[in-house]
């Protein structure tokens, strides 16, 4: 499954980069994820993913992967398993910070 989203922002891309890189600050601006702790590049805790009427929580880890601030690209991998047994988890997400749209 392939999820995109853009948007643009009043901010520049040195700010925009100062606050995506800081795991902490974007995982408090994704819904479902509560932050347990910090461990270098890595960030550790709990995510709820609800479809329709069904929740899981997961925990695990989101690691970055690729910080390439000249390029404005920020990659993470994120990975977990279901805190009752229900599964495994993960997902790739790919940030790109682009100066010439706004």
């Amino acid at each position: 499954m392939a999820l995109e989203r853009s948007f643009v922002t009043p901010l520049a891309p040195p700010d925009v980069w100062a606050w995506i890189s800081d795991l902490e600050q974007l995982a408090d601006a994704m819904p479902g994820i509560t932050p347990a702790g910090h461990d270098g590049s890595d960030l550790s805790g709990k995510f709820v993913l609800r479809v329709g009427s069904q929740q899981v929580t997961y925990t695990g880890q989101i690691a970055v992967t690729t910080s390439d601030r000249a390029a404005g690209r920020l990659e993470l991998h994120a990975a977990g398993a279901g805190a009752r047994g229900s599964g495994e988890a993960s997902a790739e997400v790919h940030i790109h910070v682009d100066g010439d749209r706004g």
